[in-house]
Protein backbone atom coordinates (compact mmCIF):
# COMPACT_ATOMS: atom_id res chain seq x y z
CA UNK A 1 0.00 0.00 0.00
CA UNK A 2 1.41 3.53 -0.94
CA UNK A 3 1.42 6.36 1.64
CA UNK A 4 1.43 9.78 0.52
CA UNK A 5 4.01 11.66 3.60
CA UNK A 6 4.69 15.46 2.78
CA UNK A 7 3.92 18.38 0.26
CA UNK A 8 6.62 20.79 0.27
CA UNK A 9 6.24 24.38 -1.25
CA UNK A 10 8.59 27.30 -1.96
CA UNK A 11 8.29 30.58 -4.23
CA UNK A 12 11.37 31.95 -5.45
CA UNK A 13 12.15 34.74 -8.34
CA UNK A 14 15.93 34.14 -9.01
CA UNK A 15 17.97 36.60 -11.10
CA UNK A 16 19.16 33.79 -13.29
CA UNK A 17 17.86 31.09 -14.89
CA UNK A 18 20.17 28.57 -16.48
CA UNK A 19 18.58 25.09 -16.57
CA UNK A 20 15.47 24.15 -18.46
CA UNK A 21 13.75 21.89 -21.39
CA UNK A 22 10.80 21.39 -23.92
CA UNK A 23 7.85 20.35 -21.70
CA UNK A 24 7.04 16.36 -21.77
CA UNK A 25 10.74 15.60 -23.03
CA UNK A 26 12.93 13.24 -20.97
CA UNK A 27 16.14 14.93 -19.82
CA UNK A 28 17.96 12.72 -17.78
CA UNK A 29 17.26 8.93 -16.86
CA UNK A 30 20.30 7.20 -14.84
CA UNK A 31 19.33 3.59 -14.30
CA UNK A 32 23.34 2.85 -12.79
CA UNK A 33 23.10 0.10 -15.20
CA UNK A 34 27.45 -0.34 -15.16
CA UNK A 35 29.30 -3.18 -15.28
CA UNK A 36 31.53 -3.02 -12.17
CA UNK A 37 32.08 -4.62 -9.39
CA UNK A 38 30.31 -4.24 -6.21
CA UNK A 39 31.78 -1.30 -3.85
CA UNK A 40 33.77 0.22 -6.52
CA UNK A 41 34.44 3.92 -6.97
CA UNK A 42 32.47 5.35 -9.57
CA UNK A 43 34.87 7.91 -10.46
CA UNK A 44 36.28 7.70 -14.50
CA UNK A 45 33.38 5.22 -15.48
CA UNK A 46 31.93 6.60 -18.79
CA UNK A 47 28.46 6.96 -18.34
CA UNK A 48 25.42 5.24 -20.39
CA UNK A 49 22.22 7.17 -18.70
CA UNK A 50 20.01 9.40 -21.07
CA UNK A 51 21.00 12.94 -20.97
CA UNK A 52 24.20 12.56 -19.67
CA UNK A 53 27.96 12.44 -20.99
CA UNK A 54 31.37 12.00 -20.60
CA UNK A 55 32.72 10.20 -17.70
CA UNK A 56 31.35 10.20 -13.75
CA UNK A 57 33.37 12.60 -11.63
CA UNK A 58 33.90 12.11 -7.94
CA UNK A 59 35.47 14.35 -5.04
CA UNK A 60 36.02 12.92 -2.13
CA UNK A 61 37.03 15.77 0.95
CA UNK A 62 38.43 13.04 3.14
CA UNK A 63 39.63 9.22 3.39
CA UNK A 64 36.70 8.50 4.93
CA UNK A 65 34.15 9.90 2.18
CA UNK A 66 33.12 8.16 -0.92
CA UNK A 67 30.86 7.93 -4.21
CA UNK A 68 31.02 3.64 -5.30
CA UNK A 69 28.44 1.43 -7.24
CA UNK A 70 26.59 -0.75 -5.69
CA UNK A 71 25.03 -3.79 -8.05
CA UNK A 72 21.80 -4.04 -6.47
CA UNK A 73 19.57 -1.38 -7.12
CA UNK A 74 16.00 -0.05 -5.37
CA UNK A 75 12.77 -1.07 -5.62
CA UNK A 76 9.42 0.16 -4.82
CA UNK A 77 6.59 -2.55 -4.55
CA UNK A 78 5.14 -4.03 -7.26
CA UNK A 79 2.84 -1.41 -8.35
CA UNK A 80 5.85 0.44 -9.88
CA UNK A 81 7.75 -0.44 -12.78
CA UNK A 82 11.06 -2.40 -11.61
CA UNK A 83 14.26 -0.61 -11.77
CA UNK A 84 17.08 -2.53 -13.53
CA UNK A 85 21.08 -1.47 -13.01
CA UNK A 86 22.69 -0.73 -9.81
CA UNK A 87 22.68 2.43 -7.15
CA UNK A 88 24.78 4.83 -6.12
CA UNK A 89 25.88 4.40 -2.63
CA UNK A 90 26.91 7.57 -0.96
CA UNK A 91 28.94 7.78 2.93
CA UNK A 92 30.24 10.64 4.43
CA UNK A 93 30.63 12.29 8.05
CA UNK A 94 30.52 15.87 9.34
CA UNK A 95 34.44 16.82 8.42
CA UNK A 96 33.84 15.19 5.24
CA UNK A 97 32.38 15.25 1.74
CA UNK A 98 31.52 13.36 -1.38
CA UNK A 99 30.10 14.83 -4.60
CA UNK A 100 29.49 12.72 -7.82
CA UNK A 101 28.62 14.02 -10.86
CA UNK A 102 28.28 13.95 -15.07
CA UNK A 103 27.85 16.50 -17.71
CA UNK A 104 23.92 17.07 -18.84
CA UNK A 105 23.25 17.53 -22.70
CA UNK A 106 21.12 20.30 -22.38
CA UNK A 107 21.11 23.79 -21.50
CA UNK A 108 17.47 24.95 -22.40
CA UNK A 109 14.57 23.92 -20.42
CA UNK A 110 11.15 25.50 -20.69
CA UNK A 111 7.74 24.84 -18.62
CA UNK A 112 7.75 22.36 -15.95
CA UNK A 113 10.13 20.63 -14.68
CA UNK A 114 10.05 17.23 -13.05
CA UNK A 115 11.83 14.60 -10.91
CA UNK A 116 12.13 11.54 -8.94
CA UNK A 117 14.84 9.26 -7.84
CA UNK A 118 14.40 6.55 -5.08
CA UNK A 119 16.70 6.45 -2.03
CA UNK A 120 17.46 4.20 1.12
CA UNK A 121 19.61 5.19 4.09
CA UNK A 122 21.68 2.05 5.58
CA UNK A 123 22.01 4.11 8.93
CA UNK A 124 20.31 7.68 10.47
CA UNK A 125 22.44 9.41 12.99
CA UNK A 126 23.07 12.58 14.26
CA UNK A 127 25.65 13.91 12.03
CA UNK A 128 25.43 16.92 10.54
CA UNK A 129 25.40 16.21 6.79
CA UNK A 130 23.12 17.22 3.43
CA UNK A 131 22.33 14.36 0.40
CA UNK A 132 21.45 16.59 -2.49
CA UNK A 133 20.49 15.58 -6.17
CA UNK A 134 20.71 19.28 -8.16
CA UNK A 135 21.95 21.10 -11.27
CA UNK A 136 25.60 22.62 -10.67
CA UNK A 137 27.75 24.30 -12.29
CA UNK A 138 30.30 22.21 -11.10
CA UNK A 139 30.48 18.22 -11.22
CA UNK A 140 32.53 17.69 -7.77
CA UNK A 141 31.85 20.54 -5.52
CA UNK A 142 29.35 22.63 -4.03
CA UNK A 143 31.32 25.92 -4.69
CA UNK A 144 29.37 27.52 -7.63
CA UNK A 145 25.88 27.85 -8.57
CA UNK A 146 23.35 25.59 -8.79
CA UNK A 147 19.23 25.02 -9.16
CA UNK A 148 16.35 22.59 -8.61
CA UNK A 149 17.73 20.96 -5.35
CA UNK A 150 16.41 18.63 -3.73
CA UNK A 151 18.09 17.05 -0.54
CA UNK A 152 16.61 13.97 0.89
CA UNK A 153 18.47 15.16 4.38
CA UNK A 154 19.63 18.25 5.62
CA UNK A 155 19.95 17.89 8.99
CA UNK A 156 21.71 16.84 12.79
CA UNK A 157 19.63 14.48 14.62
CA UNK A 158 17.51 13.22 12.11
CA UNK A 159 16.85 13.20 8.60
CA UNK A 160 14.20 16.05 7.15
CA UNK A 161 13.96 16.53 3.46
CA UNK A 162 13.93 19.69 1.42
CA UNK A 163 13.74 21.65 -1.39
CA UNK A 164 15.15 24.28 -3.45
CA UNK A 165 14.23 26.19 -6.62
CA UNK A 166 17.92 28.10 -6.61
CA UNK A 167 20.17 25.78 -4.67
CA UNK A 168 20.32 27.63 -1.90
CA UNK A 169 17.05 29.06 -0.46
CA UNK A 170 15.80 25.96 1.20
CA UNK A 171 12.23 24.93 2.43
CA UNK A 172 12.13 22.28 5.15
CA UNK A 173 10.12 19.62 6.66
CA UNK A 174 11.11 19.46 10.05
CA UNK A 175 8.55 17.12 11.86
CA UNK A 176 9.69 13.87 9.86
CA UNK A 177 12.69 11.99 10.18
CA UNK A 178 13.23 9.11 7.43
CA UNK A 179 13.94 5.40 8.87
CA UNK A 180 16.92 3.26 8.44
CA UNK A 181 16.73 0.13 5.48
CA UNK A 182 13.54 2.15 4.08
CA UNK A 183 12.87 2.99 0.46
CA UNK A 184 11.33 5.87 -0.64
CA UNK A 185 10.55 7.27 -3.69
CA UNK A 186 11.34 11.58 -4.05
CA UNK A 187 9.20 13.32 -6.51
CA UNK A 188 10.25 17.22 -7.64
CA UNK A 189 8.19 19.45 -9.64
CA UNK A 190 9.41 22.91 -10.64
CA UNK A 191 7.14 25.55 -12.59
CA UNK A 192 7.80 28.38 -14.82
CA UNK A 193 11.19 27.21 -15.47
CA UNK A 194 12.87 29.56 -18.45
CA UNK A 195 10.08 32.33 -17.79
CA UNK A 196 10.42 35.56 -16.70
CA UNK A 197 9.66 35.41 -13.62
CA UNK A 198 8.09 38.03 -10.88
CA UNK A 199 6.62 38.58 -7.82
CA UNK A 200 3.33 38.08 -8.83
CA UNK A 201 4.71 35.06 -11.15
CA UNK A 202 7.30 33.62 -9.24
CA UNK A 203 8.95 29.79 -9.90
CA UNK A 204 7.58 27.43 -7.37
CA UNK A 205 9.45 24.26 -6.10
CA UNK A 206 7.14 21.38 -4.53
CA UNK A 207 8.47 18.28 -2.94
CA UNK A 208 6.33 14.70 -2.62
CA UNK A 209 7.94 11.68 -1.01
CA UNK A 210 6.37 8.23 -0.61
CA UNK A 211 7.25 4.82 0.79
CA UNK A 212 5.37 1.68 0.47
CA UNK A 213 4.52 -0.95 2.93
CA UNK A 214 4.84 -3.96 0.38
CA UNK A 215 8.53 -3.78 -1.00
Amino acid sequence: MKKYMRLLSIGFVPCLLMISSAKGELLVYEGFNYGLSDNTTIHGTLTNATGLSGNYAVNNTTGNASSTYRTSGLSFGSSFFATAGGALNQKASSAAATYAGAAIDTDTVSGDLWGSYLFNYDAVNSVNSTGQVRFNTTATGGSGSSWFSSASDISGTNKYPQISYNGSSFSNQSSFAFVEDTTYLMLMHYSNVGASLSGGDPGVASLCFFFSNEL
